[in-house]
């Protein structure tokens, strides 16, 4: 869709003179202007008009009343007033009142997609719905969430007053930043007072939904949200490496968007301990840190036999896209990379002494575009397990799905996965063959039910059965050969392939009904508390079939004679290949 652009320059106009204004695609429309000698309304100007110019957008259209002075935007409607922006599914413009309201995007269950999204000079909060006067400047929110600092705000209603002072009802307060947190302050009044304090009213702490038993009268909390540099305080340290300092560091307040913290654990052994974390977020478009730490333990005393000094060392980088940044994207980055031991722990107790240690890396990149009928995801990852010593590395794995198509009374559901992967050594896997060794090929599903049921006898409920096609794109295949011991596998006998085979079943045909009993006490008895019993008997039979008949059409399956053992074989030809169709007929039928 063409994006319209709508702008009121300096007031909303007394009255607008074209009657029953759509605007559709390939449509721009400017509102009264003094600059502009061609505009089509009239440019009298209401002395109750804002001070800034409005601008409107919308992805879908515009619509105007104008009989009530009300314009409809919608589809990502935004409307953006001086160092105002406020951005939604759906606002309606009320311009002889000079009122936005605003309302989120919600799906076919009523479940909320996109919020409201309210900011004011830096100042952004989310919600189920918003209305704001420019003149006033006073705002009313319904269930929003905004964060001031380090903490986390949400509220049942809320208003914004033209001093920048926001009272919220039946708020929360928390440091947690998951839509449910996990604990919070629960307060019946909030008021925020923004860059200085929150001031709170009687409040109850409530950890996972529970409330305890700490309730305080009032609470303030601070809320200045200036960078500050400064050292970190460390603690006294009196453990398994000794006497020392705990946690002593510095924090780097670089910018808005990013800080970083350096600690440090020292121990007169020798042993020390340093962490840097880098964390940055920019609010609704991304957030992530970067981490490093290394570790030098020294375990015995020097210059003797015990003495051993051993060091290990860990780097991590996530990045995370903010849900808000894009309402089809998302896009994360994992990467974690450490020493064999440096997870090992051990924990003692009086009986027993255990050693773990997370014995793997894994890394990953994963990408997902969604639409209304379909999504694609690809997915990279990288695995280093250093008990087996070896390297797994996918690179890439894609899944193309197409969502449920109903037609009539049929269902259909399709979906296709393509995947490229390797398994080395991790002694082999820098060298030339890996890019030789990997493992690729592809697989399409097509599934197709009937959603009705039917009865028989009118009790007897059938369910009637889905057919299964898959496809598959094969571009390896093993031939057994007489090795000196008995049969071994010549992978790739004939070079390099390209294959294509299918498979196809049917199953979910089933019946099942429900049979009721009732048995009485002949005689009844006044303050009989039991009457009698009633039993319910639910009988289910399913049948499920795959055919051979493609197996032997294609053929999948070969045979071969042991000579050593003399015992026949017959084996699937794509036993290694990365997707392979079934190599055996199958029956089955089910009973409860």
């Amino acid at each position: 869709m063409v994006l319209v652009g709508l702008l009121i320059n300096n007031a909303f106009a007394k009255t607008i003179d074209v009657n029953n204004l759509n605007l559709k695609e390939n449509t721009n429309i400017l509102l009264p202007d003094s600059s502009n000698k061609d505009s089509i309304i009239d440019p009298d100007i209401s002395p109750n008009a804002p001070k800034f110019k409005v601008k409107y957008t919308a992805k879908d259209s515009i619509d105007f009343d104008n009989a009530n002075q009300i314009v409809y935007l919608y589809g990502e409607a935004k409307v953006e007033y001086g160092k105002i922006s406020l951005e939604a599914d759906f606002i309606k413009v009320y311009i002889g009142k000079n009122e936005v309201h605003a309302f989120s995007k919600k799906d076919s269950t009523g479940k909320i997609i996109d919020k409201v999204i309210f900011n004011d000079d830096g100042d952004s909060f989310e919600a189920k719905e918003m209305g704001y006067n420019f003149n006033s400047k006073k705002g009313r929110i319904i269930e929003t969430t905004t964060q001031q600092g380090e903490m986390y705000l949400l509220s049942e209603k809320g208003k914004k007053m033209p001093n920048d002072e926001i009272f919220l009802k039946k708020g929360k307060i928390t440091t947690c930043s998951a839509e449910h947190p996990h604990f919070y302050f629960e307060a019946t009044k909030l008021k925020v007072i923004p860059g200085k304090k929150i001031v709170a009213g009687p409040t109850n702490l409530i950890i996972r939904e529970l409330r305890t038993p700490i309730v305080i009268p009032f609470g303030i909390f601070p809320n200045n949200q200036k960078r500050k540099s400064g050292v970190l305080i460390p603690g006294y340290a009196n453990g398994a490496f000794g006497y020392g300092l705990d946690q002593l560091g510095f924090h780097w307040a670089i910018n808005d968007y990013v800080h970083a913290e350096i600690l440090t654990d020292l121990y007169f052994s020798g042993t020390f301990r340093v962490s840097t974390e880098l964390n940055y977020k920019k609010r609704y478009k991304y957030n992530g840190k970067f981490t490093v730490k290394y570790n030098n333990i020294v375990n015995g005393t020097r210059d003797l036999k015990d003495y051993n000094p051993t060091s290990d060392f860990r780097i991590m980088w996530t990045f995370n896209q903010e849900p808000q940044a894009h309402p089809k994207s998302s896009f994360n980055i994992q990467i974690d990379a450490k020493s064999p031991k440096f997870n090992q722990t051990q924990n003692i107790n009086t009986t027993t002494a255990i050693s773990s240690v997370q014995s793997y890396n894994s890394s990953s990149l994963n990408w997902r575009w969604t639409e209304k009928k379909w999504n694609l995801n690809i997915n990279s990852k990288l695995d280093q397990n250093f008990t087996q010593k070896t390297v797994d590395l996918t690179l890439p794995s894609l899944t193309f799905n197409i969502n449920p198509i109903k037609f009539g009374i049929f269902n259909i559901r399709t979906n296709a996965v393509i995947l490229n992967k390797t398994s080395r050594s991790e002694s082999q896997f820098f060298d030339k063959e890996t890019l030789n060794n990997f493992k690729n090929g592809a697989k399409a599903n097509f599934r197709i039910g009937v959603s009705k049921s039917l009865k028989i006898a009118k009790y007897i409920n059938v369910t009637t059965p889905h057919l299964t096609w898959n496809s598959y794109l094969i571009t390896e295949e093993i031939k057994k050969v007489q090795g000196t011991n008995g049969l071994v596998n010549d992978t790739n006998p004939y070079g390099s392939i390209t294959k294509y085979a299918y498979d196809l079943s049917l199953g979910n045909l089933g019946v099942n009904t429900k049979i009721y009993g009732n048995y009485g006490f002949r005689t009844k008895k006044e303050g009989r508390y039991l009457k009698g019993f009633r039993h319910t008997i639910t009988p289910s039979a399913s049948l499920t079939w795959r055919p051979d008949q493609f197996m032997v059409w294609q053929g999948i399956n070969d045979t071969i004679t042991d000579l050593i053992s003399g015992q026949h074989f017959e084996y699937s030809k794509y036993t290694t290949a990365v997707y392979a169709p079934n190599a055996s007929k199958a029956a089955s039928a089910n009973f409860t």
